[in-house]
């Protein structure tokens, strides 16, 4: 809804203005070859690859040859060259190695609630060419030998691991 034409929570409003709490990062750095569509970026951000409306935290890495779709990456999320993020959440510090695929286009997939989006946990770790299908959940902590085969299918649930004992 924010990245609506004309969405309904305007965020520039000087009537009513909204302001994200400043973490005090350094400017928004985009490279050479970057494209960023119809999103919103946060400061501290370095975007190299390419942003379709999505919505992007603090710190996010976006690599050169990375897509990201439709997506909110929140704080410190790292995607490596090659990635690809679509219809996703991903939760702050997740890692998703190159040339691995989250999420997609695939409405009715997994749980009805989620409407398709996938769902990646804080601390998580896709290995590199691992697939996520459209409605799965990668819970707090995912190692990537939580993924048995590099493939976690529609639906499928990665339980999430305790911060406690587990090399978190």
């Amino acid at each position: 809804d924010l990245l609506a034409s004309e969405p309904h929570l305007v965020l520039d409003d000087r009537r009513w203005p909204i302001l994200p709490r400043d973490e005090e990062r350094p400017p928004v750095l985009v490279h050479d070859g970057a494209r960023i569509e119809g999103s919103l970026v946060a400061n501290g951000a370095r975007v190299s690859g390419t942003v379709r409306g999505s919505l992007l935290s603090a710190g996010v890495v976006v690599a050169a040859g990375a897509v990201i779709e439709d997506s909110i990456i929140l704080q410190d999320v790292v995607i490596a060259p090659g990635a690809h993020v679509r219809r996703s959440i991903l939760d702050k510090y997740v890692q998703v190695g190159e040339n691995a695929a989250v999420g997609g286009e695939a409405p009715g997939s997994g749980p009805e609630w989620l409407g398709g989006v996938t769902l990646v946990g804080k601390d998580a770790r896709i290995a590199a060419g691992a697939r996520i299908e459209p409605g799965a959940i990668v819970g707090v902590g995912a190692m990537p030998t939580d993924i048995a085969g590099g493939v976690l299918r529609a639906g499928s649930v990665i339980a999430n691991r305790t911060w406690y004992g587990e090399g978190l």
